[in-house]
């Protein structure tokens, strides 16, 4: 069978070819082999595009058919070829005026089918008013109001243009409560990813469903759509599938954190204001929201903990820090370590002389770039910041040959719980630490009052962890370490003799790189020998 090879761009994944390839493979057998049809369909199809034209009338032939309207065309096409999105008799090459006498006739026939309907059951049934419009129409007046009202709002725009790429177009009139319950059931079970890297993820699934629930909201309060939500619409199941191969192994259970080592890689390497803010963290139990929202007036320094006034049974003195965690609302109280102070101090004078050109504001935000802006922002993906910094950070621990762990920097948030261990006593103090909603699963009477929370058992566990934290703190003075081969050509040239030229050669050749990098290595030799 005359199978013809078809080449497809770089951008379309393996698994969309093996489709594209498959529904091919589909028109060649319905067409009776390559004709002028097959080869009209065929075009769409390699290149993806949604919806596929109806052929011209005349192409009708090679499917052995009279021409009977292109309502008769359509449903034989989608009869012969089933798996191609084909466009509504909207699209059809045709006059609107004849579209407009046919959608007249189809209703007229349907408001005398539910007459007849009503006197057999013996019951009054509304006439049926046309909807105007179909799925692709709605969704791209929904996709122009999102892009006008939320312009920066991209992941969501993202969502839309997935909406429009996976559902087939079809007349609003048809979009009954089995269709809606069609249209969820696409995104419970887990679609494809548009990669062809698997399926969606059960959050990813249940983000896109919850953007088609919004879709079908907004049109049903729409003038330009007589869309009206069904009835029973509300009780659609919408339950994301998970399958049971998904279930992570017990092994994984545990949560992964950096070791003692790959952290205090991690503060060699770092600069301001990326050594702060991992301190920070592992001090204080903070994520990248957390850390990324504490102002200065959150932080009292060298003075009585603002709570030992009012009776707080706690040590005279210290370095304290105060915040309300926005995802749960409840106030947490960290002991700053002195070298989280010292670093503090530091970026505050930074900040003032570099960055604001004043004295810092009690409501400035802690963590924020050269700009001034927070480091944390304020849109979906709020985090970014501290992620491509982190990320920037763990490549240059790669390049130097002191390669860490691939954990996000949301890890440094679970180190000082996951050190606290299993213990219920210490569980109960990491979840203070954490400003869980309710420090421990056995607690929620016990300590539900801020005041009766153990505090002083959090303080003291914090000094502890500082002594176990003790080889990353010494990173925070250390220099950068060269990297690999420059320590080892720092070690080699000393040793080598000869013209420069030549000892440049030798040097090359023995670490297998090019004369050029050990040119630039004896100027960073000689600029660290000047400091």
């Amino acid at each position: 069978m005359d199978y013809r090879p078809f080449k497809f761009p770089r951008s379309v994944s393996d698994k969309e070819a093996e489709d594209r390839i498959t529904r091919l493979k589909e028109v060649y057998k319905a067409c009776g082999g390559w004709n002028d049809l097959s080869n009209f369909v065929a075009d769409f199809v390699r290149k993806g595009i949604i919806p596929v034209p109806l052929p011209n009338r005349e192409l009708s032939i090679h499917l052995g058919m009279k021409w009977d309207g292109w309502v008769r065309w359509r449903q034989l096409l989608v009869s012969k070829l089933p798996s191609i999105p084909w466009a509504t008799l909207s699209e059809a090459p045709t006059s609107p005026a004849i579209l407009a006498a046919l959608r007249h006739v189809t209703m007229e026939q349907l408001n005398e089918v539910a007459e007849t309907i009503s006197g057999l059951d013996q019951k009054d049934r509304p006439v049926v008013a046309a909807i105007p419009g179909t799925l692709h129409e709605a969704l791209t007046a929904y996709q122009r109001y999102i892009i006008e009202s939320e312009p920066t709002n991209f992941d969501r725009h993202g969502k839309i243009r997935q909406l429009i790429n996976r559902h087939q177009d079809q007349p609003l009139a048809t979009l009954g409560l089995d269709s809606c319950q069609a249209l969820f059931n696409y995104w419970r079970q887990r679609a494809p990813r548009h990669d062809g890297k698997g399926q969606y993820t059960p959050k990813r699934s249940r983000e896109q469903l919850a953007e088609l629930v919004r879709f079908l909201e907004w049109m049903h309060l729409s003038e330009k759509f007589g869309w009206r939500e069904p009835v029973d619409f509300r009780r659609l199941d919408r339950s994301i599938s998970k399958e049971t191969k998904d279930r992570k192994a017990l092994k994984a259970i545990s949560i992964p954190t950096f070791s003692l080592s790959d952290l205090a890689s991690l503060v060699r390497h770092a600069g301001m204001p990326e050594k702060l803010w991992i301190i920070w963290c592992l001090n204080t139990s903070h994520g990248a929201a957390e850390v990324g929202r504490v102002q200065w007036e959150d932080i009292y320094l060298n003075q009585d903990h603002p709570w030992r006034a009012e009776g707080l049974k706690i040590w005279e003195g210290g370095d304290w820090v105060g915040f309300l965690r926005p995802k749960t609302e409840v106030l947490g109280w960290w002991m700053l370590w002195p070298e989280t102070v010292t670093l503090v101090k530091h970026w505050k004078k930074h900040c003032e002389a570099n960055i604001y050109h004043r004295p810092v504001k009690p409501d400035d935000i802690l963590i924020c770039r050269e700009s001034g802006s927070p480091l944390y922002g304020t849109s979906k993906n709020g985090q970014s910041g501290f992620r491509n910094q982190f990320t920037r950070l763990k490549k240059c621990c790669d390049r130097t040959g002191f390669p860490v762990a691939n954990l996000p920097p949301g890890t440094l948030r679970d180190q000082f719980s996951d050190w606290c261990g299993s213990d219920q006593a210490d569980a109960i103090v990491a979840s203070v630490a954490l400003t869980h909603g309710s420090p421990h699963g056995t607690d929620k009477l016990l300590y539900k009052h801020y005041s009766n929370r153990p505090w002083k058992k959090l303080f003291e566990k914090q000094q502890e962890f500082r002594e176990y934290c003790r080889p990353i703190l010494n990173a925070i003075e250390e220099p950068t370490p060269l990297p690999q081969k420059l320590g080892e050509f720092a070690k080699m040239w000393p040793t080598l003799t000869g013209s420069k030229m030549t000892r440049v050669t030798v040097a090359a050749k023995s670490l297998e790189v090019s004369k050029a990098t050990i040119y630039r290595y004896i100027e960073r030799l000689e600029e660290a020998a000047q400091a």
